[in-house]
């Protein structure tokens, strides 16, 4: 059994790093209101098999000259953005490097194939290291939303005034 166990834990534990991205934009109006919106997503994969990164977005902003003097703008600009890490403690590469090659990531049966590890309290303990990545990661979400309103007015070619009202929230968990 052991002979025919050859174990990579690269191809095992890593993968080609791929992302993709998409935008949606519109633009337009005319002399006495123009507008612009645009809707994004992201997603990255990190080499690591369980890291993972994605971001939406939007944006619109919106012009308002009910005369020639007279400028209304509104903009608002929400995102959402989520992603997962491995646990710090975890270390993936130095994993691959250093396992054995005969140790096996799945049993017979498909399940995670344990082997006993030294803790630090000299005991042994279960342990794969798929199961490790599958249960102890970080997961940051954050999500947030501005919002602008802006006043403007021109008394001159050298003299306006301008009031502004902005409104920002933030979360992140």
């Amino acid at each position: 059994k052991l002979r025919n166990t050859n174990t990579n834990w690269f191809k095992v534990l890593f993968r080609t790093a791929q992302s993709h991205s998409h935008n949606l934009s519109i633009r337009g109006g005319s002399e006495e209101m123009t507008y612009y919106a645009s809707v994004n997503y992201q997603e990255k994969n990190g080499i690591l098999l369980s890291n993972k990164y994605s971001n939406a977005g939007i944006l619109m902003k919106l012009d308002y000259r009910p005369i020639k003097n007279l400028i209304l703008a509104l903009d608002i600009n929400a995102n959402i953005r989520k992603s997962r890490d491995h646990a710090s403690a975890i270390d993936p590469f130095k994993y691959a490097v250093f396992a054995n090659r005969y140790e096996r990531p799945y049993d017979e049966n498909g399940n995670y194939a344990y082997y006993k590890k030294m803790t630090g309290n000299s005991s042994r303990r279960n342990y794969n290291i798929l199961n490790e990545l599958e249960n102890s990661y970080t997961d940051q979400h954050t999500s947030g939303i501005t919002v602008n309103a802006n006043l403007k007015f021109n008394f001159t070619n050298w003299l306006n005034a301008n009031a502004i009202i902005s409104y920002t929230n933030s979360n992140a968990e």
